[in-house]
Parts: structure tokens; C-alpha cells; sequence
């Protein structure tokens, strides 16, 4: 719908996705109810010793309350796969407040259900009392967590399931001005003001309680709250003839300016959750990953240090190192006691932002013409011009350095994202 320079444009769409055809073969050739699939987690077996200690799927199950030992074999748990749905929705305004200068405003939004697939454990120990007791188990150790588990036989972490329930939602205010090339000027820009969530992160729900989803459901890691961008064209308008114009005509400059928020961090505790997954996840895994806890009375607006982002960058064999998070003890604690173990903790998903990002590329570009249909250009390129830093994100683990090695470094800034400025130079010639 338009009127002269004013247009409304909108639309909206419904679209099915395929389930990958891996799943469908995992599902049938490596699921139930036909076979399930083992991880030989010690030496090759080999003819004289198959099995080399360690039960495969053509056994039977087996556990012993006595010991609070069982076969204790990993396996994927497949079912409800589901037919994933995205719908789309935009409505958009469009209006030319001076000749070939373009204002456009719009809204785009986007959601899906049964978004797969991502993996998350089944099995998680659940936690027993006197009046509730699990399995005969009345008390919560995480000795026995393998003997409170909906699945006897399989580790609190060793029941792996495909789920295909996955959710997430988009939506975004999207706002350019535009100026289409003429007489050697054309620009480009825009800022988008946006939000993405969702209930599955990185493929994976295995944060804290992984059978409850909504606890799941924060911000995602790729998301850029704030995003401006700008670019722009300008031949300049010198003129002359013969040797002089030859210097002074086919010059052009060009470029490209970035400015984007952090993306959101989800932080963790390679401590917690012990009480549930019968110990901390080996070598730094997700299965039962616990989030970070935060102290009593402590904000997620007291997380974020003070000072620029360069003064938190730094080498870890450096104890007095400004880092990004506060590691002081007074905004995040240990993980909360259960018997002889560790809860979840308690802070959320996508809480806080990463360091920004503010880059500028440029280059000037010098077009001759030598003869009829031959021309020499020469181009001077600048990488990141301002030699801005761009940040790498921090360390997001806290506590547990034997098995998370990076916690040392917990929100200690070690690298940087974009290189630092780079110039090149380009002659070409053309015929």
C-alpha cells in the first residue's frame, strides 16, 4: 500500500522444516526400540576381551542396591520427534522525506516450536526424603545419586535424549536511512534494537535442571541487542584536463562503520549441581552443567566491574589483572550445600552483555584511464583504521579449576576479536 513517497509493506509466513535425515537414521538404526548405542570409553576392545569391562547394549541392564553400582552405560534416548515451525512477520514503513533520501521503519519479528534438535539428559538423579523416598533411598548423597535416577542402569548424566521441543522468539525494530547513489554520493544507514530468545542454547539444554525448560529460557549467545551500521560512497568531483586531470579525477573514498552491543553471557559454576549428576561433569562437560551463584542480597547490576574495557584485559599469571566480572566473594558465592553435595545455582540465562564492538573500514580508491577500454586503478585499504581494541569475551566459569581449567581466568579478558589495523594496497589493471 503506498501514496507517493509514503508505503506500508507487511507480510507473514508459515513454514515447516525437515527433521536432518541423520536423526531419522540415528532414531531407527541406533534408538529404541532396536539397538542402543555405547561409548567404549577404555582401551580397543578386541576378540580375547569384547566388552573390556564395560557392558554393551546386547546385555542386559543390571544394578546392584548394595553396592549402588549398575551397568552404567551411556545411550541416546530417541522419541516424539517433531516437525519444526517457524512463522515470520514483518510491517514496515517506508517514506522519501527528501528526493532519493529513504526512511524506512519496520517491525520483524519471527518464533518457532519444535526446534531440534538438541541434546539433554533424561536421567538426572532426583532428590529423595524420609516421606518421599526414591528407590528405597531416603537420604541425598552423591554417592548414590546413580540409585535416584528415573533409569536404573545408566549414569545421572549416561541417558542422553534428542528433543525436538525446542522454542524461541525474535523481535526487532529495524530503522535505515538510505540515499541511493547520485552525482558520485550514496550512504547506507541503519540500527536495529532487537531480541532473541530461546529455551535451547547452542544446541544443548543441559544447564541446571535439564527436564525443565523454562528455566532455560533467556537470551541467546548470538544475539546483538544494539546494532548500527553505516556505509557510505563519495566519488569526488575533482576535474581537469590533460596531465593535470589525469591526477586529479577518478578518485573515490569509501567505507564502513560498525557499532554493536556484547553478546548476552550465560555464566557457570563447574561446582554446582554434584548433588544431582553424582559428581562435577567430566572434563569440563555440559551434562548437568550448573550456573553461577550469586550471594545473597548480590544483583546482576554488581557483576560488571567499573573501568573500560582495556583496563580488563590481562595475562592470568597476573593476579592483580582488572577482570570483567567482580571475583571478589561478594557477588558470587558456592554453589548451595545438599547433603553432601552442591545445587544448581541460582543466576539466569543471557544476564549480562559482553564487551562491544566499534570497527571502521576505509579505503580510497584511484581509477585512471589510460586508453579506450583500459584503465589502471589503484586501491589503499584500512582494516580497523582507528586501531580500536575489539574484545574477546571473558572466561564465563567460576570455580573448580581441575576440571575447568579456564576458571582461573574467570572473568579475565586474554584476547582480542578483530585484529588490529591492517593497511594494504592494490593495483590493478584492466583491459
Amino acid at each position: 500500500m503506498g501514496q507517493g513517497r509514503f508505503v506500508v509493506r507487511g507480510g507473514a509466513g508459515i513454514f515447516y522444516d525437515r527433521v536432518g535425515i541423520n536423526r531419522m537414521v540415528h532414531a531407527v538404526q541406533e534408538g529404541r526400540p532396536y539397538a542402543d548405542t555405547t561409548t567404549v570409553q577404555h582401551d580397543i576392545a578386541s576378540l580375547q576381551s569384547p566388552f573390556q569391562d564395560r557392558p554393551l547394549a546386547l546385555l542386559p541392564r543390571w544394578y546392584n542396591f548394595n553396592t549402588l553400582q549398575g551397568s552404567n552405560f551411556d545411550s541416546p534416548f530417541y522419541e516424539h520427534i517433531q516437525t519444526p515451525l517457524v512463522r515470520q512477520y514483518n510491517l514496515g514503513l517506508q517514506y522519501e522525506f527528501v528526493r532519493s533520501y529513504i526512511l524506512e521503519v519496520a517491525y520483524v519479528g519471527s518464533s518457532g516450536i519444535n526446534i531440534g534438535d538438541y541434546s539433554h539428559n533424561v536421567n538426572l538423579a532426583q532428590l529423595a526424603s524420609p516421606s518421599a523416598p526414591i528407590n528405597g533411598i531416603d537420604t541425598n548423597t552423591v554417592q548414590n545419586a546413580s540409585a535416584r535416577v528415573p533409569y536404573l542402569g545408566f549414569t545421572p548424566i549416561g541417558l542422553q535424549r534428542n528433543g525436538f521441543d525446542g522454542v524461541y522468539n525474535y523481535n526487532s525494530l529495524q530503522t535505515t536511512v538510505r540515499h541511493q547513489l547520485s552525482r558520485g554520493f550514496g550512504f547506507q544507514a541503519s540500527y536495529t534494537f532487537s531480541k532473541n530468545i530461546s529455551n535451547v542454547d547452542f544446541n544443548s539444554a543441559n544447564i541446571n535442571n535439564p527436564n525443565d525448560m523454562d528455566q532455560q529460557y533467556g537470551p541467546t549467545p548470538y544475539s546483538r541487542p544494539h546494532r548500527f551500521n553505516v556505509g557510505y560512497q563519495y566519488e569526488l568531483p575533482f576535474k581537469g584536463a590533460g596531465a593535470l586531470g589525469k591526477i586529479v579525477q577518478g578518485w573515490a573514498v569509501s567505507g564502513n562503520t560498525l557499532a554493536q552491543s556484547g553478546n548476552p553471557l550465560t555464566l557457570f559454576d563447574g561446582r554446582g549441581g554434584t548433588i544431582y549428576t553424582g559428581g562435577p561433569p567430566t572434563n569440563g562437560s555440559d551434562k548437568g552443567a550448573s550456573r553461577a551463584q550469586l550471594c545473597p542480597g548480590a544483583t546482576y547490576d554488581q557483576i560488571l566491574t567499573t573501568g573500560s574495557v582495556k583496563e580488563r584485559i590481562g595475562s592470568p599469571s597476573d593476579p592483580t589483572a582488572k577482570r570483567y566480572f567482580d571475583r571478589s566473594g561478594t557477588v558470587f558465592c558456592a554453589p548451595p550445600a545438599i547433603g553432601n553435595g552442591t545445587g544448581f545455582g541460582n543466576t539466569g540465562i543471557g544476564i549480562v552483555l559482553g564487551p562491544g564492538q566499534f570497527n571502521t573500514d576505509f579505503s580510497i580508491t584511484k581509477t585512471t584511464q589510460i586508453a579506450e577500454n583500459h584503465t589502471v586503478q589503484f586501491r589503499t585499504e584500512f582494516f580497523n583504521l582507528f586501531n580500536h581494541p575489539q574484545f574477546a569475551i571473558p572466561s564465563t566459569v567460576v570455580g573448580n579449576q581441575t576440571l575447568y581449567p579456564s576458571s582461573a581466568n574467570f572473568g579475565l579478558i586474554t584476547a582480542t576479536s578483530v585484529n588490529p589495523r591492517i593497511i594494504q594496497f592494490a593495483l590493478r589493471y584492466q583491459f
